[in-house]
């Protein structure tokens, strides 16, 4: 199969820090290429776009098929001539993607222009435990904003709130640096985080992540299900 042979070529030649994107366009997708798709994600942090061609491409298999969000990465065209004139939004989205940062790994960007947005997206499958996740952004950027988004590949201050619960620490230079938490459902296998650069040279960025630990797990939903039952009576 098509997307086999994407898996093999990724393994062999995909590079790290950069997007990966796949384009499926059909005008009968097979819904059982899901299994496929959702491996060619967690093996090789791929976002699939399905492009469907008429009305054999239903809503329901695109959506099923696309990689998460699918309302940016399913995309219906009519025709062939629609698909046609479709293909700057095409190309817009496939540039749209995010860079893949692997977690644990460092991001050094050497320049950075002042208003511009960095955007980066986490695989998070193999993370993931029976326990909600934390996701730790740390950056050498202390007045660069920062944003956060399960559904928003590239989270703004037009789509996303900030985080704005910033932590401070001090690197051996004694310069502060920040460090930001985002809380995330235990089933997540994508985020996407992103700072709003200020013109700074030698921005450093890292991530990690970490399962809840069970006692806190535990407590968080005694007390949502305390909440409920005063709710409710």
């Amino acid at each position: 199969m098509a997307l086999d042979a994407v898996k093999r070529d990724c393994l062999a030649q995909c590079r790290p820090i950069v997007p990966r994107v796949t384009v499926v366009i059909s005008n009968l997708p097979d819904y059982t290429a899901r299994a496929t798709i959702r491996q060619l994600e967690k093996d090789s942090s791929m976002t699939v776009i399905v492009v469907g061609i008429g009305s054999t491409a239903t809503a329901t298999i695109m959506n099923q098929l696309a990689t998460y969000p699918a309302k940016y990465y399913a995309i219906p065209v009519s025709t062939y001539y629609e698909l046609i004139m479709a293909s700057p939004h095409i190309g817009s989205t496939i540039s749209d993607v995010p860079r893949n940062l692997n977690i644990s790994n460092a991001l050094h960007i050497p320049t950075t222009t002042n208003g511009v947005y960095h955007t980066v997206q986490l695989n998070t499958q193999s993370h993931a435990t029976t326990n909600d996740m934390i996701i730790m952004f740390s950056s050498n950027c202390p007045s660069c904003s920062v944003f956060g988004s399960l559904s928003e590949p590239n989270p703004t201050s037009t789509n996303t709130v900030a985080n704005t619960n910033r932590r401070s620490f001090f690197a051996y230079s004694g310069y502060p640096n920040s460090i930001y938490y985002f809380r995330v459902p235990k089933d997540t296998g994508r985020f996407f985080l992103s700072f709003l650069a200020n013109g700074m040279s030698g921005v450093n960025i890292w991530v990690d992540v970490f399962s809840l630990p069970n006692m806190l797990a535990s407590s968080t939903r005694i007390f949502q299900n305390k909440n409920l039952a005063k709710f409710n009576s």
